[in-house]
Order: C-alpha cells, then structure tokens, then sequence
C-alpha cells in the first residue's frame, strides 16, 4: 500500500506497509483438517495428536520402525527421508572405518544401529508428521480463508501418500543392499 500525502514532497519515494499477515494454523487442528491431510489413516494421527498435543512423541509408530526413511517418501516427508538416509549413511560409514578391522565387532555394531535408528524413527514419526500437517493445514488456511472446499482440496494435494516415492525408496534401499553386499565381497 502506497501514500503520498499532499503536505509531503511529490517526489519523495512512497511509503509502503511491511505489515505481512503470518500464516497460523487454528489452536487446535479442525478434525475435517486431519481427515484431507491424512487420508485413510487420519483416525490413527488424529487420536495420536489430540493425546499427546504438541509434543514432538506422539505414541510408536509401527511402519516406521519397520521401514523407516520408506514410511517418510511415503508421507511425503522427502526432507526427514533423506535425513534419515544420510544418518544412515554416515552411522554405516563411521562405524566401518572405526571398526573394519573386526567383522564381528562392525556387525553387532550395524544390528544396534538399525535398532537405534528403528526406534528413534518410529518415536517421532508422528511428531514430525504432526508438525508437517500443522504447516500444511496453516498453509490452506492462509492460502484459502474463506472456502472450506479449495482449502480441502488443497490439504489432500498436499497431504496423503506418494506411491511413486514408496517405490523409489524401496529401490534406494534395494541398492543400499546390493551396494553392502558387494563390498563385503
């Protein structure tokens, strides 16, 4: 927004507004928020959420111990997946450089690891997912305050699941094994 008050010097630059409105979320996330965001799987996330508010722990989860970075491309958390894949990596690497002189030792290290980082993921899955539907439910809020139906639209968009991603994460992972497997040769 412009103004160039008439008792000012015409040539003066004009003054613009840097108020910029912040995009929030409601306090509490609307129940048809979490059903467009999370899909089929929303009663899981919305009870999880609603027990255990706005902690980064919202309860195990199952999936993602099992399957880890997988369950993040499937979530549409490619930023946590590749985190996670870099963790790995580097865990995988430090732990053969430090302990490659012992087969034994580098493999009851590499079966604590996959422990660790199995039940460090399945612990804040659900927070980080939470944290990632409260962006995206701010987002549609801010993006489409006044149509429930667009900012719907805009949550399943945004939210769900990739197969697509799901299937080059197994294929990642495939490769991670055919990669370990020929360098043990």
């Amino acid at each position: 927004m412009t103004s160039a008050p008439s008792d000012q010097n015409p040539y003066s630059p004009p003054v613009a507004s840097l108020d910029v409105p912040v995009a929030e979320a409601p306090a509490q996330f609307a129940y048809e928020d979490v059903v467009a965001f999370c899909g089929r799987r929303h009663s899981f996330y919305w009870r999880a959420w609603q027990k255990h508010g706005d902690s980064l722990y919202c309860g195990f989860n199952g999936p993602a111990f099992l399957f880890n970075f997988v369950w993040f491309a499937y979530r549409k958390m490619y930023r946590e997946a590749l985190v996670l894949v870099g963790i790995v990596i580097a865990l995988g690497v430090g732990g053969e450089l430090l302990l490659g002189a012992s087969p034994e030792a580098s493999q009851s290290v590499d079966k604590l690891m996959r422990v660790v980082v199995g039940v460090s993921t399945s612990l804040l899955a659900n927070g980080l997912y939470r944290r990632r539907a409260k962006a995206a439910i701010a987002r549609a809020h801010a993006t489409h305050p006044n149509s429930p139906e667009a900012r719907r639209e805009l949550l399943v968009k945004l939210g769900g699941t990739n197969l697509l991603a799901t299937l080059l994460a197994v294929a990642v992972m495939v490769g991670f094994v055919v990669l370990a497997v020929v360098a043990k040769d």
